[in-house]
C-alpha cells in the first residue's frame, strides 16, 4: 500500500486472496488501527508489525522492531556530539543494540496459534 487512502482496497483484496498474515508498519495503526483491527477478528489473520503499540492494543499478534527508547537515547548522543562541535560524517555509523519481540497470546489464542515456548522465551514482553 502507497497511501492511506489505499487501505480499503487493500483489506478487500486480501480477504478475497484469503492471506495467511498481514504484515502492517510504519504510520498505518495511527488512524487506522481499528479498521484493521476489525478486518484481522472478522477474518481471523494474524497481523505482525514493526509497532508494539498494535500488538498491546490486542490486534496485532507479534511485533518485532528495535527498541525506540534506546533509539531515541542514540539520537539525542548524535545530536549533542554534533551540538559540542563533532562533524557527522565523523561520527560512526550504530547499530540497534536492542530488538524488542512483542508477543500477544491473547491474540494468539483467538486466532487458535499456539506460540511454541522457545520463541515465547526470547520475548521482550508478552501480553497474557
Amino acid at each position: 500500500m502507497r497511501h492511506p487512502d489505499e487501505l480499503e482496497r487493500v483489506l478487500e483484496a486480501a480477504a478475497q486472496k484469503r492471506v495467511d498474515a498481514l504484515v502492517v508498519w510504519g504510520v498505518m495503526y495511527n488512524p487506522f488501527g481499528p479498521r484493521i483491527a476489525v478486518f484481522a477478528a472478522t477474518h481471523r489473520v494474524p497481523v505482525f508489525s514493526g509497532n508494539a503499540a498494535a500488538v498491546e492494543q490486542h490486534f496485532g499478534l507479534l511485533a518485532y522492531n528495535v527498541n525506540l527508547i534506546d533509539t531515541h537515547r542514540s539520537v539525542a548522543s548524535y545530536v549533542d556530539r554534533i551540538l559540542k562541535g563533532a562533524q557527522p560524517s565523523d561520527l560512526p555509523i550504530e547499530r540497534p543494540q536492542h530488538i524488542d519481540l512483542v508477543i500477544n497470546l491473547k491474540t494468539a489464542e483467538a486466532l487458535g496459534i499456539t506460540i511454541p515456548p522457545t520463541i515465547l522465551f526470547q520475548a521482550t514482553r508478552v501480553i497474557r
